[in-house]
């Protein structure tokens, strides 16, 4: 087995599955937000998607600090929760498909009382 193709190859793919993500975040942020507050929700996604960025490579440094003989196992450990966190958490989100776009922030909490006593 080829391990350093094997890697190139599995980075490249996170690297992709990270910024598809990343897009979906301003997709699904404009529809789940009403009209009056959408411009502020979507930038308050945009902005801890990039508080997450500027904190990334100070998890290597911090795996550095805390185990030096295998400083590669503190970002592993803590990038690997977070997604599992995150995927856990996003099945918690509500269905837009087929909904109509709340307008008022009374609307979307109607729609989400709705949708919560549905399931």
């Amino acid at each position: 087995v080829n391990v350093p193709a094997l890697v190139t190859g599995l980075a490249l793919m996170g690297k992709a599955t990270i910024v598809s993500c990343f897009c979906t975040i301003f997709i699904y942020s404009s529809e789940v937000f009403p009209t009056v507050i959408r411009t502020v929700g979507v930038g308050s996604c945009t902005f801890f998607g990039t508080v997450g960025s500027l904190l990334a490579p100070q998890v290597l440094l911090l795996g550095e600090f805390l185990i030096s003989d295998k400083p590669g196992l503190v970002p592993f450990l803590t990038f690997g929760a977070l997604c599992i966190i995150a995927a856990i958490l996003t099945l918690y989100l509500p269905e837009t498909l087929g909904t109509k776009l709340p307008d008022t922030i009374e609307e979307a909490i109607d729609q989400a009382n709705q949708s919560h006593h549905k399931s």
